[in-house]
């Protein structure tokens, strides 16, 4: 039997276009397959014995993905920053915002228990649909780092062969 490796949830890394954050959670949507009469009976034969038909039908995903990491105003954490300005007007202009031409695509990298890469998530056409930045400071909580939690939106998901 061949030696296998397990991913971990807890060794990953997070790229988007080149912006790489020191994220501590990562929320990614489920991925449902959609099972048309799965459940009811189509129909009943001999003994009374009824029959049931599952058909594949869509497979469904959430269009969001949430991601909590190590706040500040550095390189990276500066453009996340200035990628969310760029794709929401502010509430005094309104109007118009830069959001189709600032899309990007990002990754999600899972490492195995030996650092080599064990699974990896594409995200096309990305957009930040909300920042919050560092809105709890507890004073019981000194020594933690102060965290940024981004949600990004993407039109699809994309399972990479690694």
């Amino acid at each position: 039997m061949p030696d296998i490796e397990y991913n971990t949830n807890a060794s990953f890394f997070w790229d988007c276009d080149g912006m790489e954050l020191v994220v501590e959670k990562c929320t990614i949507p489920p991925i449902e397959m959609k099972v048309a009469a799965g459940s009811g009976a189509i129909g009943c034969g001999r003994d009374g014995k009824t029959q049931t038909q599952a058909t594949p039908g869509t497979v469904e995903y959430g269009s969001g993905l949430k991601i909590e990491y190590v706040a500040g105003n550095e390189a990276d954490q500066q453009k996340v920053t200035d990628w969310y300005k760029k794709c929401h007007p502010t509430s005094f202009s309104g109007g118009a915002s830069e959001s189709r031409k600032n899309r990007k695509t990002a990754s999600l990298f899972i490492y195995d228990m030996n650092g080599n890469i064990g699974a990896q998530y594409d995200f096309i056409d990305c957009f930040p649909s909300n920042l919050n930045q560092t809105s709890q400071l507890d004073v019981s909580k000194a020594g933690e780092m102060a965290k940024d939690t981004m949600e990004v939106r993407f039109t699809k998901m994309v399972r990479a062969d690694v």
